[in-house]
């Protein structure tokens, strides 16, 4: 029994420090069932009243509850209560880890939508966009953004080739996602449109026609 100074983590971030008048306390758990750690089912606080405040050995009873609160705290913060805030994730995913554009006439543009979403507990700050690829081009919405839990983030990516020939890229997100870069790959070919000219109907028949005469 004595004065004592509670220094402590609070639950998600530095608690204050408190200051204790002198006080006997014990705690008795009461537990009906198999608990978890950092989890207080029941307990009782039991304390000599004419410690906690100058005015004399008896006092009200809301000052008793008031009092109990700010011990329960206390207890909670020092036999793991932390626990109680578990640690969020920071996840993106991506519905497509590679784009196929096949072939695409020179000169002409082809383009995809790729979906990333945050699958995670947390958000997630996307900064920027990374594009590797002649002929490939990436474009979203204005950078910094940040994700929600659940929410979609989309990238269009367009392949337009200049001239004929297959070609090979990758554009990557970057976030504080702990999956981060999130990389996808992309491949086109381009190719040169071809003209031809074709003679309807094949054959004409003009049958007999008379020496001088024409028959059209």
């Amino acid at each position: 029994m004595g004065t004592g100074k509670v220094v402590s983590e609070g639950i998600c971030g530095p608690a204050p420090n408190l200051n204790l008048e002198p006080v006997v306390l014990a705690v008795s758990p009461l537990y009906s069932r198999p608990h978890w750690a950092g989890v207080v089912e029941s307990f009782s606080l039991f304390w000599s009243s004419w410690r906690l405040l100058p005015w004399g050995p008896r006092m009200n009873q809301p000052w008793k509850q008031v009092i109990g609160y700010l011990l329960t705290f206390v207890v909670l913060i020092l036999f793991g209560a932390s626990t109680l805030c578990a640690s969020a994730t920071h996840l993106l995913s991506a519905n497509n880890s590679y784009v196929p554009f096949g072939n695409v006439i020179v000169g002409k543009t082809t383009s995809y939508r790729v979906l990333f979403t945050n699958t995670g507990s947390g958000t997630v700050k996307i900064s920027r966009l990374n594009n590797v690829g002649q002929y490939f081009k990436t474009t979203s919405l204005p950078l910094p953004y940040t994700l929600a839990p659940g929410q979609v983030f989309s990238v269009n990516v367009a392949f337009t080739p200049t001239i004929a020939g297959a070609f090979a890229g990758n554009f990557s997100v970057i976030s504080d996602a702990t999956n981060s870069p999130s990389k996808i790959g992309d491949s086109g070919t381009g190719v040169t449109a071809t003209t031809s000219l074709s003679v309807v109907p094949g054959a004409v028949n003009f049958g007999n026609v008379p020496v001088g005469v024409a028959n059209t």
